[in-house]
């Protein structure tokens, strides 16, 4: 999960990333926020859990470029 979420970060800074894993420590979801990973979702997850993270990203983005 990590190593992913580093390469598509290296690939481009610029990607909001979500990433959906089965178990993630707490010293790793510190980690995912100093890479840039914009959210994490925990498997099992609801499709609505999903969609609402997905959401929050893309209201975030909004956000952030009209402001």
């Amino acid at each position: 999960g990590l190593e992913m979420v580093k390469k598509i970060r290296g690939v481009n800074p610029a990607a909001k990333v979500i990433l959906a894993s089965g178990y993630l420590p707490p010293e790793d979801k510190s980690e995912l926020e100093r890479i840039g990973a914009q959210e994490y979702v925990e498997k099992p997850y609801l499709p609505d859990d999903l969609f609402r993270k997905i959401r929050q990203v893309i209201d975030d983005r909004t956000l952030s470029s009209n402001g």
